[in-house]
């Protein structure tokens, strides 16, 4: 009779005190292997039930997964750091500045766990998050990357809708960051549709290769790519 992989509830602390919730599975002899980080699309959570089915289907071959929460998990969400104020996240609220502490959070807790490394697997807008990461933070201690579904139409672009961009920083400049308006994509609020122009969504070196270049070089150090 096969092994049912463990499969339980886990959660991360980011460094600004902010917790988030997971799902960690690890079946028997996943111990020594890298675990898959599962990093979500936009509105969307662990606990999606696509997520789920991949995940269990690499614990039947005996790879661990992570599917983890970031603060832009679902469409709203309220974001309570210890220490701070509360404040809106989810998908309509989310600032991506903040991606890089959730998914440094994810990593660390690989860690601690006893993984001897981990993959990032995003998908959609989570392969930005993901490839961001890595461009700002080489992390030794991540052994792979893995992209579904990352946006690369040129219309994912902020810079290819200026009517949007230019309401976003009006709404911003009025002191409402988190007014909804109807972007490109759909409804979404400013201070999300500002911070994803910040952040930028080519992270894949369609049009500049900085990013891209990051990665490369931290394939050099831990012996990917």
């Amino acid at each position: 009779m096969m092994d049912v992989p463990e499969e339980r509830l886990v959660s991360a602390a980011a460094d600004d005190g902010v917790e988030l919730e997971g799902v960690l599975l690890r079946p028997e002899g996943s111990a020594d292997k890298p675990a898959v980080i599962w990093i979500h699309g936009f509105g969307a959570s662990f606990y999606f039930p696509p997520y789920l089915r991949l995940a269990r289907a690499l614990a039947a071959r005996g790879v661990a997964s992570i599917v983890a929460n970031t603060r832009g998990h679902d469409l709203g969400t309220l974001v309570q750091p210890k220490g701070g104020p509360p404040y809106w996240g989810g998908g309509l609220w989310e600032r991506m500045e903040d991606s890089p502490l959730d998914l440094a959070a994810w990593v660390d807790f690989g860690a601690h766990a006893g993984f001897p490394a981990t993959v990032l697997l995003g998908h959609s807008l989570g392969a930005v998050k993901a490839t961001h990461y890595l461009a700002e933070r080489p992390d030794p201690r991540v052994a792979g990357l893995a992209l579904a579904s990352p946006p690369l139409r040129p219309s994912w672009d902020t810079r290819a809708h200026p009517r949007a961009r230019a309401e976003a920083q009006r709404l911003m400049a009025e002191g409402r960051p988190e007014a909804l308006f109807a972007g490109p994509w759909g409804t979404v609020s400013a201070r999300t549709y500002v911070g994803f122009d910040r952040v930028g969504f080519d992270q894949f070196g369609r049009d500049t290769r900085a990013p891209l270049d990051a990665i490369w070089c931290l394939g050099d150090i831990v012996g990917y790519g």
